[in-house]
């Protein structure tokens, strides 16, 4: 029956969430839940950016602030599903084994949706092995669109337009030929 009163409590946001869901979906508390806070994109990262950028601030007491911190706590670890002090062990392991990645290698970590540090390395590794192949095949089929053995290219000074350097702190003085009476 709570249900019926829950959509005159809502905002207009929340409310077109609630209006997609099914009459059965609306009967479950969870359900309803689940898809207004993906409504407003409530992530369990957002939840612990938030809980990381969080200050005391105006007439808000410390207790109050102590409070603010601990609900957004439990808001994060609700998201995560955390409900031992082991959970929140390892999610705080990965959490700071993807802050020590390079931000190329997270991006792409990130995009496998890794549930455990464990597999954070392994998406790291695959990363690493990948370049890494990447920039052995780049130098080989250069070596052999040139003709050239492996290693870096050499470096050949072109002689543009009959220039040679002088002996005046690198100047270019373009070259006279010589006078045919001369």
């Amino acid at each position: 029956m709570a249900y019926k009163l829950l959509p005159s409590q809502l905002s207009a946001k929340a409310l077109r969430a609630y209006s997609r869901l099914s009459l059965d979906e609306t009967k479950c508390y969870e359900t309803v839940k689940r898809i207004i806070l993906q409504s407003y994109n409530l992530t369990a990262d957002a939840y612990l950016q938030s809980f990381r950028g969080m200050k005391r601030s105006g007439s808000s007491t410390y207790k109050m602030f102590l409070t603010s911190l601990r609900e957004m706590m439990q808001r994060y670890m609700d998201a995560r599903k955390i409900a031992t002090l082991s959970d929140l062990v390892k999610a705080n392991i990965q959490e700071q084994f993807l802050m020590s990645l390079k931000d190329n290698v997270r991006q792409f970590v990130l995009t496998k949706s890794p549930r455990t540090a464990a597999e954070c390395a392994e998406y790291a590794d695959l990363y690493f092995t990948i370049s890494k192949i990447g920039k052995e095949t780049d130098r080989q089929d250069f070596g052999q669109r040139h003709g050239q053995a492996e290693g870096p290219p050499r470096f050949v000074r072109p002689n543009f337009g009959g220039m040679r350097p002088s002996g005046n702190g690198g100047a270019h003085v373009p070259e006279v030929p010589a006078h045919p009476n001369n």
